[in-house]
């Protein structure tokens, strides 16, 4: 089941609640406008909260991932302190539920830790490359959604892939070095 809020100063709007994977559309720039001032700690209670109203719902013992994606720092929250935030994601933490934050252009570690999630589950990134950190973190929760089985392979197909491309990334530079070099040296023999 999938949950997604986006939120700013303006409002805190449930886009989805608990709908199944198949049933999410794509953000696009017409449904998804960064705007205003971020109310970074209401936001993340109200996701915990609805998370919450949802795993009560469900008959099984569900495992939880919540996932705090922003491109600033909190600058508006009117509701909630950082003390009860840090304490709320303690106490679900204990019950297992996982906690990722993913930062743009900002120090998102300090954020996290303030928080109370672990640094190796935060990304800090350029706002420009969000496309690519996404996608990463799509593939990292398929993996989590695959269960340890499944993970595994899924994890040795994911590593192989990001080696390929750094694979291809670093020909790539060295060609442009090779390049640079071929002409230099054609310049310096002119």
């Amino acid at each position: 089941m999938f949950t997604l809020l986006q939120f700013d100063s303006q409002s805190i709007d449930m886009l989805y609640a608990g709908a199944r994977l198949s049933e999410v559309q794509r953000l696009t720039p017409e449904t998804y406008q960064p705007r205003a001032y971020t109310p970074l700690i209401d936001a993340c209670m109200a996701t915990i909260k609805a998370t919450e109203e949802r795993i009560i719902q469900r008959p099984d013992k569900a495992r939880v991932i919540v996932a705090f994606q922003t491109d600033g720092e909190e600058n508006a929250s009117r509701e909630h302190t950082l003390d009860e935030l840090r304490d709320l994601i303690g106490r679900r933490k204990v019950e297992g539920w996982q906690f990722l934050f993913l930062g743009a252009d900002f120090d998102a570690y300090a954020v996290a830790r303030s928080f109370g999630i672990l640094e190796e589950s935060t990304v800090a990134y350029s706002g420009k490359r969000s496309r690519v950190v996404l996608r990463g973190g799509c593939q990292r929760l398929q993996r989590f959604r695959a269960g340890p089985s499944r993970a595994r392979s899924v994890h040795r197909r994911a590593k192989a892939r990001c080696r390929r491309a750094a694979r291809k990334r670093w020909q790539t530079r060295q060609g442009r070095i090779v390049a640079s070099q071929r002409s230099v040296m054609t310049t310096s023999g002119v």
